[in-house]
C-alpha cells in the first residue's frame, strides 16, 4: 500500500440560511485512511514486533443502485471502528503517543464526523513522520568477516 496524504483539515460549516457546505464523507476519504492505516502497520512492524496485524479489505467504490456490489460498498459502523481498533493498537503498542479517546460507532447509530476524522487523520499523520525518520535514522551496523588480506577456511 502506497502513503496518501492525508485530509487534516475536516470541517463542518453552514450558511445563513443552515445549508451544509461542510466536508463529505465518501469511498474515497474511507480508501485513504484504511490504506494509510495499513501503510503505518507496515511500516511500524519494521519497528516493532508488537504491532496488531490491521487486514483492512478491498477498497471500496462508489455504491451504484443496481449493482451486485451495492450493499458491499457501503461504509459500514464496524469498519470504521476497525480503523479505530486498528490506531488504538499501534498507539499501545508503540507506546509513546496519546491520540486520544477510541471511539464505538454503531448500525443506524451517529456517524463519524469531523472533529473523529481530524483527530484519525492527524495521527496518522504524526505516526507516519515519526516511524519513516525513526527507519531513515535507523543505525546499521557494518562490519566485514575475515581479516584483510587473509582468507577464511572452512
Amino acid at each position: 500500500m502506497a502513503w496518501t496524504t492525508p485530509k487534516t483539515d475536516w470541517k463542518a460549516e453552514y450558511s445563513n440560511i443552515n445549508i451544509y457546505l461542510g466536508d463529505f464523507f465518501n469511498v474515497e476519504d474511507y480508501n485513504r485512511i484504511k490504506n494509510n492505516l495499513k501503510y503505518i502497520d507496515d511500516r511500524a512492524k519494521e519497528l516493532f514486533s508488537n504491532i496488531p496485524t490491521f487486514n483492512p479489505g478491498a477498497d471500496k467504490h462508489f455504491p451504484t443502485p443496481g449493482s451486485p456490489n451495492f450493499n458491499n460498498d457501503n461504509i459500514f459502523a464496524d469498519e470504521i471502528n476497525a480503523i479505530e481498533n486498528g490506531l488504538k493498537g499501534i498507539q499501545d503498542a508503540i507506546g509513546l503517543f496519546n491520540y486520544g479517546d477510541t471511539k464505538l460507532f454503531y448500525e443506524n447509530g451517529a456517524f463519524i464526523d469531523y472533529k473523529e476524522l481530524n483527530r484519525i487523520e492527524s495521527a496518522f499523520l504524526d505516526l507516519y513522520e515519526h516511524i519513516e525518520s525513526s527507519i531513515a535514522g535507523k543505525l546499521r551496523l557494518s562490519y566485514r568477516l575475515g581479516q584483510r588480506g587473509s582468507t577464511i577456511r572452512v
